[in-house]
C-alpha cells in the first residue's frame, strides 16, 4: 500500500509489469478482407436464420388458426348427427312396431286385461276403443273376464293394430300404440340431449 501524502486516500499497490507488449503482426489486406467477409458472412447468417425462424414461427401460428377456423363447423356436427341418428332410429322403430302389430296385435288383449284390473272399482259402463282388426280377438277375450257385458268395443280407424283408448264415466286412458311410443321416445329423447350436454 501506498499512502499518498497529498491524498487522504488509500491506494492498492500492484505488480508492475515488466513484458512490454508486442504489436500484433501486420496481416496483410487480402487476410483482412477475408476475415472481414467471414464475420459478415457469419452475421447475416445469424440474422438470416433468425429472421427465417420467426417468419416460421408466423407461419405456425397461422397454420393453426386456419386449421382451427376449419374445425368449428364440425364442432357441433357430432351432436347434430347424434340428433338425427336417434330421430332416424325412433322413426325405423315406429314403422317396425306398426308393422308387427299389423301382423300380430295380441298385445291389446294384454292391454285389455290390465286397464280391466286396474278399472274394477269403477262404477258404471267402460267404453274400449279399438282397432277394427283387434274387435273380433278382444269380443272373444272379454268373454273370459268377469262381468263381460261391463264392456263395450267401440271401433276406432284411427287407432294403430295393438292399441286401445279407455274411456269411463270418470276418466279416459290413451294406450294407443302412438301414445307409448310416444312416451318411451320422448324419454330417450331427454337421455341422448342429457348426455349431448353433460
Amino acid at each position: 500500500m501506498i499512502l499518498s501524502d497529498d491524498k487522504a486516500v488509500i491506494e492498492r499497490w500492484q505488480v508492475p509489469f515488466f513484458e512490454t507488449p508486442q504489436e500484433p503482426a501486420s496481416a496483410a489486406p487480402e487476410e483482412i478482407e477475408a476475415e472481414a467477409q467471414a464475420r459478415g458472412f457469419k452475421m447475416g447468417q445469424w440474422q438470416g436464420m433468425e429472421a427465417g425462424r420467426e417468419q416460421a414461427d408466423r407461419l405456425v401460428r397461422d397454420i393453426e388458426a386456419l386449421l382451427e377456423q376449419m374445425t368449428r363447423p364440425f364442432a357441433g356436427l357430432d351432436q347434430t348427427v347424434t340428433r338425427e341418428l336417434t330421430r332416424i332410429a325412433m322413426t325405423a322403430a315406429r314403422h317396425i312396431v306398426r308393422r308387427e302389430l299389423i301382423l300380430d296385435s295380441e298385445v291389446v288383449c294384454d292391454l285389455f286385461a290390465e286397464a280391466v284390473a286396474t278399472l274394477s272399482s269403477v262404477e258404471g259402463a267402460i267404453e274400449v276403443f279399438v282397432n277394427p282388426r283387434d274387435r273380433a280377438r278382444l269380443v272373444e277375450f272379454s268373454s273370459t273376464l268377469a262381468e263381460p257385458g261391463r264392456y263395450r268395443l267401440i271401433d276406432d280407424a284411427s287407432l294403430s293394430p295393438g292399441g286401445c283408448r279407455i274411456k269411463t264415466p270418470i276418466s279416459f286412458v290413451d294406450a294407443s300404440v302412438e301414445q307409448r311410443m310416444d312416451a318411451v321416445f320422448s324419454r330417450l329423447e331427454a337421455s341422448v340431449e342429457a348426455q349431448l350436454d353433460g
